[in-house]
């Protein structure tokens, strides 16, 4: 019996003729050579799978499977977890560049750290050339401006991964164990969001502190670096069906939560801080519900009384004060005094 890998690469691909050269022969001069890699394709309509096969010719490591019809990232993302055999699975995309020391260097973590189920790393990021323009793309990381989370190492707490994602799944790596739980990915969520939620709720989270890929920008990125968060935030509140989006993306975030409820232990700590944040997408739920002719004037003085509620405690609760004071005015105006604060 072939006995199975240390580590398990599924590659996700689609499309990906102009890149995915450079990334498949970065994974093939790894230093660490005890993989396998799954090249897993959503039906491309290119050459990629010609330029895989030319590059990896009979390398026994290597799998290609490619979809009768084409079923999105997640779908495939998920049915290509079935397949992987290796103590330990890391993704990949089509279009980045390895550093040849990444998957060693992830693999001793998990071998060291044997209370650390998922470890993630920093990244260059780079211009479609590999031209490098940011030396550090973790601490690059910013929220809109009404985040109240921020990228912070030391802090990769649930609490703070629910409100903000700060984990790259093309640079992640974690146990086999978890692959049952991850394959149960709500709609709605990010595979790589998704996993660290997954992690930080049952177990620990490591980060090495170092660039290990190269992490290429270009026009056709699924998802990228250049994303302004404000521009966004402020223009979807001016959309005529504002509040619409707001419910839905509210919904799908109620339903995240309670499915990771579901799959953490029944005496995990984290299910009181679940609830909490369930009751606070509820209110949003509720506001966005709201006559929107009587949202703003109260959104202002709501405001007023939660940043007053800011300094007496934790930042980490500021947006759950905020939505929780404010739903209390919207419905009972007269509710709220001086005291409550």
């Amino acid at each position: 019996m072939k006995k199975a890998p240390t580590v398990s690469i599924l590659l996700n691909s689609y499309n990906g003729e102009k890149f995915i050269a450079q990334q498949i022969q970065s994974i093939i001069s790894q230093t660490f050579t005890d993989y396998e890699l799954l090249v897993y394709d959503d039906c491309s309509k290119d050459s990629t799978i010609s330029i895989v096969k030319k590059i990896v010719g009979n390398d026994p490591r290597v799998k290609i499977f490619k979809n009768p019809k084409n079923l999105g990232l997640i779908e495939s993302f998920k049915n290509g977890l079935t397949m992987l055999t290796g103590k330990y699975i890391c993704l990949a995309d089509n279009d980045n560049f390895w550093l040849s020391t990444r998957l060693q260097r992830e693999v001793d973590y998990l071998n060291l750290h044997t209370d650390v189920d998922m470890i993630f790393h920093d990244s260059f990021v780079s211009d479609q050339n590999l031209a490098v323009n940011i030396c550090s793309f973790t601490r690059s990381l910013k929220g809109n401006f009404l985040s109240i989370a921020s990228f912070d190492v030391h802090n990769l707490s649930l609490e703070n991964l629910i409100d903000y994602n700060q984990v790259t799944g093309i640079s992640l790596m974690f146990r086999k164990e978890l692959i049952p739980k991850v394959r149960q990915i709500p709609e709605g969520d990010m595979h790589d969001n998704w996993i660290a939620k997954l992690t930080a709720a049952d177990s620990q989270i490591g980060y090495i502190d170092e660039p290990l890929i190269i992490y290429r920008q270009h026009q056709n990125n699924m998802v990228g670096t250049e994303v302004n968060s404000n521009k966004f935030y402020l223009k979807s509140i001016f959309e005529p069906k504002w509040s619409t989006f707001y419910i839905d993306k509210a919904k799908q975030k109620i339903n995240s939560l309670k499915i990771l409820k579901k799959l953490t232990s029944t005496k995990n700590r984290n299910h009181y801080f679940i609830d909490r944040k369930i009751k606070y997408y509820q209110h949003m739920v509720n506001i966005c519900n709201s006559n929107i002719f009587s949202l703003f004037p109260r959104l202002i003085v709501a405001t007023i009384f939660s940043i007053r509620e800011n300094y007496r405690n934790s930042y980490k609760y500021y947006t759950f004060f905020f939505f929780n004071r404010l739903y209390s005015f919207l419905t009972n105006p007269f509710q709220i005094s001086s005291k409550n604060f």
